[in-house]
């Protein structure tokens, strides 16, 4: 999968530069990116753990320079995982309602 070698080159980025923001960015960006082609997959427990890992990412983004950047990525991503887990349940209770349907 694209998403994998893009998280890889990302991770190597942020290993090679933890003082540049955007190499923190560009390795939270790619795990959300990860996950939400774990999402189209349907397979939610791979999407979860992707979701969970950009926001260490951006966590440990906000540690090492903690600056107006890093807390806004740190909001971003709160704010783009809870509608992405809001839709993916959102479609359940969907589906759950077309069964009732006359």
């Amino acid at each position: 999968m694209h998403c994998d070698a893009a998280v890889a080159a990302a991770t190597a980025y942020r290993e090679a530069e933890p003082g540049q923001w955007r190499s923190h960015h560009l390795l939270a960006q790619a795990l959300f990116e990860l996950g939400t082609a774990n999402e189209n997959l349907e397979d939610f427990v791979a999407a979860s753990s992707a979701y969970q890992n950009s926001l260490t990412a951006t966590e440990v983004w906000g540690e090492q320079l903690p600056d107006a950047k890093s807390m806004g990525g740190l909001c971003t991503g709160l704010r783009e995982i809870a509608f992405k887990l809001l839709e993916r349940f959102r479609q359940q209770d969907l589906a759950g309602a077309a069964s009732c349907a006359v």
